[in-house]
């Protein structure tokens, strides 16, 4: 190593003695609570029920609601939870409304 080139470290001092203890404090202020127009409609939103579902069974599968079998080509309504479940494996499709 080169002394005194401009990448070389200082070399820290050594201490034979004991060191005084530091307290080390960490500042963190409460972030202020935020309620915006977005927030309060995505909590109304979850806890507001969600309206049912109108699903077609898919060809090759089968599903049961409330005790009854429903086979592919079938229709029915079920709750949005339900329905976004059975959507997510593809054992439904979505019924779209028909036109006026």
């Amino acid at each position: 190593m080169m002394p005194n080139t401009p990448f070389s470290m200082p070399k820290p001092p050594i201490v034979d003695g004991p060191v005084d203890p530091m307290s080390v404090g960490f500042i963190s202020p409460e972030p202020p609570a935020v309620v915006s127009s977005a927030a309060a409609a995505i909590e109304d939103a979850v806890k507001a029920p969600k309206a049912p579902v109108k699903v077609r069974v898919c060809d090759r599968y089968r599903v049961v609601w409330e005790g009854k079998a429903f086979i592919g080509g079938e229709t029915l309504c079920v709750p949005a939870e339900t329905a976004e479940r059975w959507l997510k494996f593809r054992f439904v499709e979505r019924v779209s409304r028909g036109k006026k």
